[in-house]
């Protein structure tokens, strides 16, 4: 994780050395790719090294997520995905490994249950981890910047929360603020949960089956079988919950006394049984990532206040939001 945020940031150094406009976008996607094939295989793909998208990967991730609405996370790979993770699942058969990453866990169950988890359900559920887990969080992270971009009074407070840190605490120093000292930063923590509030990564969270007898849920009934999911974005911006300003990046909202009841209907990662296995993963990546980044860089847009594009399909997929990225001097030994 540390390594592919260093690796952006080489990037960043070079386009702050360029003055050229930077798609951040794509560079923050291609980081997020990178990390969970590390964290999958032990292994990042290279999409950081080469600065591309390789083999369209990535244009052609809002495909996969169609196909995640349609099919099971067992079908087979396809594309140069699909070619690169099983790649590694054969270069990992050939070669068992004892490497802690999630392919030697999942092999570990195939050995002890092939009849419960076959090679193809290995091979579907690598690639869907990866291709839709790097979508996801992307999207997060880019919501947070894009977002205290158009509030700069707001991204003004995040940087000095950092700042206070390390004056009054030796925090949040090294290439990489670590996750322990990131933890501690409320305000830029607020900041990423109003941003993925506002603009929620997934769409369609993983469905319920109503029970034997079906269910009534506030009158309507489901028959017994039914699947049934909700949309983050409709629960995220009710103003019965959140309040006049529902539509309104706040992310004090998050500090206030209220929030404690209000926070069973912050539903990014679906809940319960059902909730995202990778939450964890993505959490701390998208904060040691932002906390780093308002630490050591200043962002700004190419064209001040426009507004950005993006696609719908399982998720939300940000694009056109060219950014300056100028490189800070600190130490941060």
């Amino acid at each position: 994780m540390d390594r592919q945020i260093a690796r952006l940031e080489d990037w960043i150094d070079k386009y702050s050395e360029s003055g050229k406009p930077m798609e951040l976008d794509k560079f923050l996607t291609y980081r997020t790719f990178d990390v969970l094939s590390e964290v999958m295989f032990s292994k990042a793909f290279g999409f950081l090294d080469n600065g591309t998208d390789i083999g369209d990967t990535i244009a052609c991730s809002g495909l996969l997520n169609i196909l995640l609405l349609i099919t099971s996370v067992t079908a087979t790979p396809m594309g140069y995905l699909g070619e690169l993770s099983q790649g590694a699942l054969r270069e990992r058969c050939d070669n068992p490994s004892d490497h802690p990453d999630v392919i030697n866990l999942w092999f570990e169950s195939h050995r002890k249950h092939p009849d419960r988890v076959s090679f193809r359900d290995i091979q579907g559920a690598g690639v869907t981890v990866i291709g839709a887990g790097s979508d996801t969080i992307s999207c997060a992270t880019q919501s947070f910047i894009y977002h205290l971009l158009r509030h700069p009074e707001k991204l003004k407070k995040a940087k000095a929360e950092i700042r206070h840190y390390q004056k009054t605490e030796g925090a949040c120093y090294g290439r990489v603020i670590s996750f322990a000292d990131a933890q501690r930063l409320t305000y830029v923590n607020s900041c990423i949960k109003e941003g993925i509030r506002v603009f929620a990564p997934v769409q369609w969270q993983l469905a319920r089956q109503a029970a034997k007898g079906g269910v009534t849920i506030y009158g309507r009934f489901f028959p017994e079988g039914t699947l049934m999911s909700v949309n983050p974005h409709v629960m995220h911006r009710s103003i019965e919950i959140w309040g006049e300003d529902a539509d309104e990046f706040r992310p004090e909202r998050w500090l206030e006394e209220e929030n404690a009841s209000r926070e069973k209907y912050w539903i990014p990662w679906s809940a319960g049984f059902a909730s995202c296995p990778g939450q964890n993963v993505a959490k701390m990546e998208i904060l040691k990532l932002v906390a780093t980044l308002l630490r050591d860089c200043d962002i700004s847009q190419v064209n001040e206040g426009q507004e950005w594009s993006y696609t719908a399909t399982f998720g939300l997929l940000p694009y056109n939001w060219p950014v300056y990225v100028k490189r800070l001097e600190s130490d941060v030994a």
